[in-house]
């Protein structure tokens, strides 16, 4: 999986597309402050964002 340099997924790791969706899972003062990264195509969690950083186990703890 390519990622940013802060870890936010900018490929999918099985198809290798670049079609992704953002899901905002939570907004506070206005920002969004949680969002779930997915690949369009494979329908796979690729990513979660919160609170400033990208949780980098997060796509390994999903069954990598």
């Amino acid at each position: 999986m390519t990622t940013t340099k802060e870890g936010q997924p900018t490929s999918c790791p099985v198809c290798e597309s670049t079609d992704l969706r953002t899901t905002i899972k939570a907004i506070d003062g206005g920002a969004a402050s949680e969002y779930l990264v997915e690949c369009k195509a494979c329908d796979i969690e690729l990513g979660y964002y919160a609170y400033g950083a990208w949780d980098p186990c997060y796509f390994r703890e999903l069954g990598e």
